[in-house]
């Protein structure tokens, strides 16, 4: 689930979710620049006892996911000392629940469930488990999966046999076949004996969009005097267009892609190695600067699948890829998305 979704869905049904609580004050705050992640919110538990909260947005309550915002929320920005740190998750799992609390970390989800415990304030409020899934398939869109589903994406019109698709998406023959029954059973694809096609693209994609989060691939922040256009040329340089290694994302790529669209004072790209040989080869610093420089290492090696040099001799992901990456961000960034979907995706 994206994560600006999940902060609407907080705010607009917050009262449903928890009726023992009320709003005192509320501000959104920029995630670094890259999403609408964060929001610092003041509560009210009863006639007089308060907590202000800094929460953060995270697209999955699974372990996995919470603490990896866990190792990245404290740092994040400065916070004031009287904030609350606090994880904000669609449903969130047993062990995301004890990886909080090792923590020390408040939780709430859009389920109603909640832990918050600052001085003088303690709010626990236990949910229902939903009912095990049934064996097979959790999602084709998490893990090795979703490779299958970038493969559909990255040829859509191809008819193809099952071997093809596991060869291509890189997962073995069953995975590849678990996968498809469920897109098949969701009507996204048809399958039969003589192989499979994709019936929508588009909603395949948007279903996709609904569960991805860019921040599952951890990133470093860097800052620079230079602006973005002298760092592409510094990057050209010294990386030179090797898409298996590196490619740029979000308003980078999208500038890349789209005359008009480039951002003067941030650059994005994905990097396979370490993120310092990057800050070496643009002469980057971590301290000052007014273009900030955001640097991801991809969480799977199918996230650089499909990366394209443009005309500036640079790399950029695939357009799958960049509309994924952009719907995870704030207002401009979706509107941005779209432009990319109309523009570079049109099926």
């Amino acid at each position: 689930m994206r994560q600006a979704d999940v902060l609407n869905r907080f705010l607009h049904e917050f009262q449903k979710l928890h009726p023992k609580l009320t709003f005192r004050s509320m501000r959104r705050v920029s995630n670094g620049g890259i999403g609408p992640a964060r929001l610092q919110l003041q509560l009210q538990l009863g006639s007089n006892t308060l907590a202000a909260l800094d929460i953060l947005a995270i697209g999955d309550g699974d372990e996995e996911t919470v603490l990896r915002a866990l190792e990245r929320f404290p740092g994040e920005r400065p916070r004031a000392k009287d904030l609350t740190p606090t994880l904000l998750a669609p449903q969130m799992s047993p062990a995301g629940r004890r990886a909080c609390e090792q923590a020390r970390v408040a939780w709430m989800d859009l389920s109603g469930g909640a832990q918050i415990e600052t001085e003088g304030v303690y709010y626990s409020v236990e949910r229902i488990e939903p009912e095990a899934a049934p064996s097979g398939v959790r999602s084709p869109f998490s893990g090795k999966a979703e490779r299958v589903c970038r493969a559909l994406l990255l040829d859509p019109r191809r008819h193809w046999r099952m071997r093809e698709l596991a060869q291509a998406a890189g997962v073995s023959l069953g995975l590849a076949s678990m996968v498809t029954t469920t897109l098949a059973d969701e009507r996204l694809l048809t399958k039969g004996r003589d192989g499979l096609e994709l019936f929508n693209p588009g909603s395949l994609l948007e279903r996709w969009a609904q569960a991805y989060d860019i921040h599952r691939s951890p990133f470093r922040m860097f800052r620079s005097s230079q602006p973005t256009g002298t760092l592409l040329t510094k990057l050209q340089r010294s990386l030179g267009d090797d898409a298996a290694r590196y490619a740029l994302t979000l308003w980078s790529a999208a500038g890349a892609y789209l005359p008009g669209e480039l951002s003067p004072h941030r650059l994005a790209l994905y990097w396979d190695g370490m993120p310092d040989d990057v800050a070496s080869a643009l002469g980057l610093g971590e301290e000052q600067g007014s273009t900030y420089v955001f640097v991801f290492k991809p969480y799977d090696v199918g996230v650089l699948k499909g990366a394209a040099v443009t005309t500036s001799g640079i790399p950029a992901v695939h357009p799958c890829q960049l509309y994924l990456d952009l719907g995870c961000g704030d207002e401009q960034e979706i509107a941005l998305a779209q432009r990319v979907r109309e523009q570079l995706l049109r099926w």
